[in-house]
């Protein structure tokens, strides 16, 4: 019973966070064609299509990111589903004003987390593509909870693409300059 529960709840999470991410590149294609365009200031199609993005984005936000604050960080480790919401709003890696924030504070929060195999496996996968693909002010934060739940296969990885040059390349090695120094 608990199993099943568990996956309809991961289910609503991955649901609403996919919405959230729909409805930010809509605001934001929304955003460009009208610089683009400034006539579209003044038709009527685009201010309601602008509206309803907003008015979704205002009642996803009032649902799920009203509670994102240091009590839903505190409680996380009792409350799976709390857990299991801030580890798929890491991977799915929403980007709006004041995520970093948001992400930095679930990352730091996680290092304390009692993780199962499963969630450590996604963890370190979500750290393998922070490295090669998140250049974000949280990044800092991602090579701290690398330094507490790597495993072998994230290291190795992490390796070989340090060797490689470029951006990506530095933020491996910054991270797994972390995961070796001593008291992570």
């Amino acid at each position: 019973m608990k199993d099943a529960t568990d996956k309809i709840h991961l289910t609503a999470v991955m649901r609403d966070a996919a919405e959230w991410i729909r409805l930010n590149k809509a605001f934001w294609d929304n955003h460009y064609a009208e610089r683009r365009n400034p006539e579209l200031r003044n038709s009527r199609k685009h201010r309601e299509s602008e509206e309803r993005v907003l008015a979704g984005l205002r009642s996803l936000g009032a649902k799920l990111w009203s509670s994102l604050d240091s009590s839903f960080a505190r409680e996380m480790p009792t409350a799976p589903y709390k857990l299991e919401f801030a580890i798929a709003f890491i991977d799915f890696d929403p980007y709006y004003f004041g995520s970093g924030y948001t992400k930095a504070l679930l990352l730091r929060k996680l290092k304390s987390c009692p993780l199962t195999e499963s969630q450590r496996s996604r963890l370190n996968a979500i750290l393998l593509d922070a490295a090669a693909n998140r250049p974000w002010r949280e990044y800092s934060d991602y090579c701290r909870l690398a330094a507490k739940i790597a495993n072998k296969k994230l290291y190795e990885a992490l390796e070989q693409m340090a060797k490689e040059t470029g951006a990506a390349p530095a933020r491996a090695r910054m991270m797994l300059e972390k995961i070796q120094a001593p008291n992570p």
